[in-house]
């Protein structure tokens, strides 16, 4: 990498980190929420281009983005035990953070072989320039699922209740129900016939996310004892800085809750209610990709496959706690190995 380029990489990575820092001291609000999301997608865009150069945009966004979410809880973790975590320690947080992906852009365009994953020779399918209308097709079956899958939400927040039920199930539509069937018949169908399988990757990862958040969204107080435990910790950490004795096995999922509540200007329920259930839809994504490069499957049989992480046991990922946050990681991470061990397409340090 030329000392032009790192400088032009430095230069946004200057301007994401210092958005960050601004949105510390903004409301609640659509310009603290872009901000928080600039720093995170720019991040990773920004590690993404030079560890998986090879790679098409999405992609390299999407992996270098869990690469700064994992290093914001690690660097959250170290910073709260040394110290706390109030907003001067989440300023360090988000130096540390930048530090280190400004560290991989530089040391990876030096010795390109210790982070810049081999770009694997794949099928990659019909272009869609070739077949325009099975394209269009698929599109518009990715589009339709996708909204009757917003539209499931909107059925499940319709029945949402604050009074003590016996199970979800007792008072969730059937609506509901056909709107799923539907949903997941038509996503499988677009995957597995090959109608723009890789957009079938969208109404897949909601699908998912439906499945996991049927609790979160008809609980309107909240399900389940340890959440409500774990949202008042981070809770007195939001406000006061700290909490005593700090909690060693806990520590990733509070640090890394109550920087995003930092950066959104607080939610912190809300973002500890979705924090489980979105992470387990990320999944699906992971499992695409990691098929696709580890055991070469079409893009039709991966999408098709991938959709399939739904089926998983959904009781660790139906509400948030640190186990179901492990558990999601885990999965995530077993899933980019594959790739990793098969055809070093994911680079193995950044597994760690």
């Amino acid at each position: 990498m030329s000392s032009r380029t790192l400088a032009k990489y430095t230069a946004f990575l200057c301007v994401f980190t210092a958005g960050a820092v601004a949105a510390l001291f903004l409301p609640s609000g659509p310009l603290s929420a872009a901000l928080a999301v600039l720093f995170f997608g720019g991040l990773g865009a920004l590690v993404g281009g030079v560890v998986f150069a090879e790679e098409a945009w999405p992609w390299r966004t999407f992996f270098g983005a869990l690469a700064v979410a994992a290093a914001t809880m690690v660097a959250g973790s170290a910073i709260y035990y040394a110290y706390r975590l109030d907003v001067p320690a989440t300023i360090a947080v988000l130096f540390a953070v930048a530090g280190s992906a400004w560290g991989v852009i530089a040391w990876g365009g030096k010795r390109p072989r210790l982070f810049h994953a081999d770009a694997a020779s794949l099928s990659k399918g019909p272009s869609p320039a070739s077949h325009p209308v099975r394209t269009a097709l698929g599109a518009f079956a990715a589009a339709t699922m996708l909204a009757l899958t917003g539209f499931g939400f909107s059925v499940l927040q319709g029945a949402a209740t604050d009074t003590s039920i016996r199970s979800p199930w007792d008072i969730v539509p059937r609506m509901f129900f056909i709107i799923f069937f539907v949903a997941a018949i038509g996503t499988l169908a677009a995957a597995a016939g090959g109608f723009a399988p890789r957009l079938s990757l969208l109404p897949a990862t909601g699908l998912a996310l439906l499945a996991a958040g049927v609790a979160a969204t008809v609980y309107a107080v909240g399900y389940g004892f340890d959440p409500f435990i774990h949202q008042a910790t981070e809770a007195t950490i939001f406000r006061d800085g700290v909490i005593n004795p700090k909690p060693l096995y806990y520590v990733g999922q509070y640090a890394f809750v109550t920087v995003l509540a930092r950066l959104l200007g607080g939610h912190v329920a809300g973002i500890d209610t979705w924090l489980v259930p979105a992470a387990f839809a990320l999944v699906v994504p992971c499992a695409y990709w990691s098929l696709r490069k580890a055991l070469a499957f079409p893009p039709s049989a991966a999408a098709t496959a991938a959709a399939a992480v739904a089926l998983l046991p959904l009781s660790s990922f139906v509400a948030t706690t640190p186990q179901g946050l492990a558990n999601a990681i885990f999965l995530m991470t077993a899933f980019l190995a594959l790739p990793a061990v098969v055809a070093s397409a994911f680079p193995r340090p950044m597994l760690v």
